[in-house]
């Protein structure tokens, strides 16, 4: 049989698919619209506890206010605000607990209500209220509130040894002085109310204007960080959240006008989706009997065609796995079979190409390593010979203009200091004997710099007998040394000591000797204020010196050695003297902080 029969029947057999999906399409349409009618029933309950909220509380604070604005408490004697206590106290049931009192919140009458249940005179239908229940009375009112609002309702709660929350209310007169009537108003209709809309399944509860839930009727599904977003938000709307333990709640609220409360309807979202998922599970069921049927008549023409496209599947993954060159069976089918046949003429010519391919790769990977390793090797090596050419062409450029410099000023500075002194001491007090003491002076100054010239003249110092110094205490000796010069020229030097040792092999004298030059270099390139810090650390095996230099010049960062050169020949000194010891100076790049490094190996 050709291939078009095989298709022609599986397409036939291919028309169950478009009917369960329409039937899947109702079945879910059903199960939303159900859905949404559990959230719009649950949003009306929530609406209409609302209005029964907004509506009792704003009727009992109207009556009061009203009976409130009724007496002149301000001109009242202290039995007359009693007697109004007693009338407020007696006219409402729900009512525990009503005092006058100041801005302050002190008492100005005796309070009205019942200390014990047992109380013969106790009015029928108020609660008794103990100390620790008054007390907490007293500390819930909303002072503050009511100084800036005639009517001021507080923060409902559950006092103590009650079955009833309560929310406190106070009522300000129009004069800063006029006494404020406060009263603890029993909730406990809304609790009735709440017990009458709730379920076995339905959660009901009020939310303070914190969002702390204060009464509810049924399971604990609703929690005050759910429900903290809305205060300020919508007045009503629904949500869904997650408790701890992983179940989903379906929520709606509605807001209170008059006191920025929550009034919230809950319960598990199983229930609530629980007609839709059996709508599901019967169409589900009818959908697994059609499809039972239809893969009984779709078994018998699968089959012919199940097991070559099996074969080539399979060829396929071994092949795409890295298994190049794998071919598969002929089959008796003349559309299959000529398809195997491409099959494997494709694996064996990949196996080919991926062959010639992996061995290119590996030449071309190996002269790349090669090439690689041999310009990195090449480039290291011109970077030292570089380095040490430059260095080595400059000391020895100094060295040599050192010793004829040397040679040619010595004899004349000698004969210009003897005769300088020759004619200071046959007039030491003449006119012009503080002249020539400036030209001794400099003179004197001159032959210093002779003598650092000829430095460069001389051998370098055999490192076998050099000792092992500690490097952190060769420079505190020399900033305790040079730190006078730097203060008489205004800039400060820092030294700060390291963890530990820096033990390094040189000449105490010597090194010493490079350090002075190098700091009284530096000093140079400081203003007045300036600081030099200077700090010695061990990384790995080389000894660090930092000298970072703050408050400098400005471009004090990019000067060059030639700039050093011509203010003085420390610097020279220096470098040839840490040169001799197998060390260097590192000088910052242009445009970088001044911070100098000296480098010396670790002993």
């Amino acid at each position: 049989m050709r291939l078009r029969s095989l298709l022609i029947l599986g397409i036939a057999a291919a028309a169950l698919p478009p009917l369960l999906l329409l039937g899947f399409a109702a079945t879910e349409v059903a199960t939303d619209a159900i859905t949404e009618r559990v959230v719009q029933v649950h949003a009306q309950k929530a609406d209409n506890l609302a209005t029964f909220v907004d509506t009792w509380v704003t009727g009992r604070v109207q009556a009061i206010s009203m009976l409130r604005d009724a007496f002149p408490l301000e001109d009242l004697s202290d039995e007359g605000r009693v007697g109004f206590q007693r009338l407020v106290y007696n006219q409402y049931a729900g009512i525990n607990v009503v005092s006058l009192v100041n801005q302050e919140g002190a008492d100005i009458a005796p309070s009205q209500m019942v200390r014990s249940a047992a109380a013969a005179t106790a009015p029928a239908g108020h609660e008794a209220v103990s100390s620790r229940r008054f007390h907490a009375f007293r500390s819930a009112l909303p002072l503050e509130q009511a100084r800036l609002a005639s009517v001021a309702v507080g923060r409902p709660y559950l006092p103590p040894d009650a079955g009833f929350p309560v929310v406190p209310v106070l009522f300000g007169g129009t004069g800063d002085a006029s006494p404020i009537l406060a009263v603890e108003l029993s909730l406990e209709p809304l609790v009735d109310r709440l017990a009458h809309l709730a379920s076995d399944t339905t959660e009901v509860a009020m939310l303070d204007a914190d969002g702390a839930p204060f009464t509810r009727s049924g399971d604990e599904l609703v929690r005050q960080e759910h429900f903290n977003w809305f205060l300020d938000g919508v007045p009503a709307a629904e949500l869904k959240y997650a408790l701890a333990d992983g179940s989903d709640v379906l929520a709606a609220f509605s807001k209170v006008d008059s006191t920025g409360w929550l009034a919230v309807v809950a319960e598990p979202y199983a229930l609530s989706t629980a007609p839709g998922r059996d709508i599901r599970l019967r169409a589900t069921w009818f959908g697994l009997v059609a499809f039972c049927l239809a893969a009984v008549l779709g078994l018998h023409f699968a089959g012919k065609i199940h097991g070559p496209v099996v074969q080539l599947r399979d060829a396929a993954k071994r092949v795409g796995a890295g298994r190049l060159g794998h071919v598969v069976e002929p089959d008796p089918i003349r559309e299959l079979g000529e398809l195997g046949e491409a099959f494997n003429t494709m694996s064996c010519q990949l196996k080919e190409h991926a062959d010639r391919i992996q061995t290119q790769q590996e030449e071309i990977h190996a002269f790349n390593l090669e090439l690689q390793q041999r310009v990195e090797e090449r480039t290291l090596e011109l970077r030292e010979a570089q380095a040490q050419l430059v260095e080595s062409g400059q000391l020895a450029a100094v060295a040599e203009l050192g010793a004829g410099l040397a040679h040619e000023l010595n004899n004349p500075l000698a004969g210009i200091l003897g005769l300088t002194q020759l004619l200071v001491r046959k007039n030491p007090r003449g006119a012009d004997a503080e002249l020539l003491q400036s030209i001794e002076t400099q003179v004197v100054r001159c032959t210093e710099i002779v003598r650092s010239l000829l430095a460069f003249t001389r051998e370098g110092i055999d490192r076998g007998d050099l000792d092992v110094v500690d490097l952190d205490g060769i420079v505190a000796e020399v900033t305790a040394l040079v730190r006078p010069a730097f203060k008489q020229r205004g800039v400060q030097l820092e030294h700060q000591p390291a963890a530990a040792e820096l033990p390094v092999r040189a000449d105490h004298a010597r090194l010493g000797r490079a350090l002075t030059q190098l700091l009284t270099s530096l000093r140079a390139l400081l203003p007045e204020q300036g600081i030099l810090q200077v700090h010695g650390s061990l990384a790995g095996g080389e000894i660090r010196l930092e000298l970072s230099m703050s408050g400098a010049l400005e471009h004090a960062g990019e000067a060059s050695s030639d700039d050093w050169f011509a203010s003085g020949m420390s610097l020279w000194v220096a470098r040839r003297i840490l040169a001799e010891h197998g060390g260097r100076l590192v000088e910052p790049p242009p445009g970088t902080p001044s911070v100098f490094l000296l480098v010396l190996p670790k002993a």
